[in-house]
């Protein structure tokens, strides 16, 4: 039979339930798993422009799912694990359960946790993976390759060269989306630019490229509109930018 599990969606720190459904926001399709000989709905949940989705799982565990990120998740786990997939960036907060280990499989990571909470950033254009524990402890694999975390480390997976590397950070820094908040501490421009592109759904053109390389930081909430953010720039001098509807043009400053 179709298992009929459906889910309400309301963005920027609003639930996901799992009574309603709501087409716009969970693309639905049906496999047949054939161990059982029955049929599982499988959802894939994605965050519009400017807005944050927290999602709750069959088996309890929370995700909040960053702008521009999808889920892929079913509507009830079954075997010996629980599994989902994603792209883009993601918090989980892991309901424990040793006997059933939660999988995340997001590109070439796989992220293996029990009971824990952490941070997965996996957005297809970015050269990097990384996954941030706040607490718990999670293995990631790559292909043969695994590493454990503990909390307060970060992993760094590098695409191009299949790296794998463990530093000890600032959680925060990299947990604030979830919590409404841009916090950049000697951040890229254009790693900054990414983020503010899919947030406030903007296009931005440099028309000096040497100034992706330039370093900023900054704290401000994610309600606010993108002026006080150009704001920012502009009383720091080293760069320009003209807003021309979704259009930011980016050039040396002064």
């Amino acid at each position: 039979k179709i298992v009929s599990t459906s889910q309400k969606v309301v963005f920027y720190f609003q639930r996901i339930a799992a009574i309603l459904f709501l087409p716009t926001l969970i693309a639905l399709s049906i496999i047949m798993m054939n161990d059982k000989d029955e049929q599982l709905a499988y959802y894939k949940a994605s965050t519009p422009y400017g807005s944050i989705s927290e999602i709750i799982l069959p088996d309890s565990s929370k995700v909040w799912l960053d702008v521009g990120s999808t889920l892929e998740y079913p509507s009830r786990f079954i075997n010996n694990t629980r599994r989902v997939y994603m792209c883009g960036e993601a918090y989980f907060e892991v309901h424990a359960d040793k006997k059933h280990p939660f999988i995340i499989q997001a590109d070439e990571l796989e992220i293996t946790a029990t009971g824990t909470a952490f941070n997965v950033s996996s957005f297809a254009q970015s050269l990097e993976q990384k996954v941030t524990l706040i607490s718990g402890k999670v293995s990631v694999s790559q292909g043969n390759k695994i590493k454990y975390l503990l909390p307060g480390q970060q992993l760094t997976y590098q695409r191009n060269t299949k790296r794998m590397t463990i530093a000890s950070i600032d959680t925060f820094k990299y947990t604030a989306w979830k919590d409404g908040m841009f916090r950049f501490r000697d951040v890229r421009l254009e790693e900054i630019m990414r983020v503010v592109e899919r947030w406030y759904d903007m296009t931005v053109v440099y028309e000096d490229e040497c100034v992706k390389d330039l370093h900023f930081g900054f704290n401000m909430s994610r309600l606010e509109t993108i002026e006080p953010l150009l704001n920012i720039f502009e009383l720091n001098g080293k760069i320009k930018i003209t807003k021309e509807g979704k259009v930011l043009k980016i050039k040396r400053g002064r």
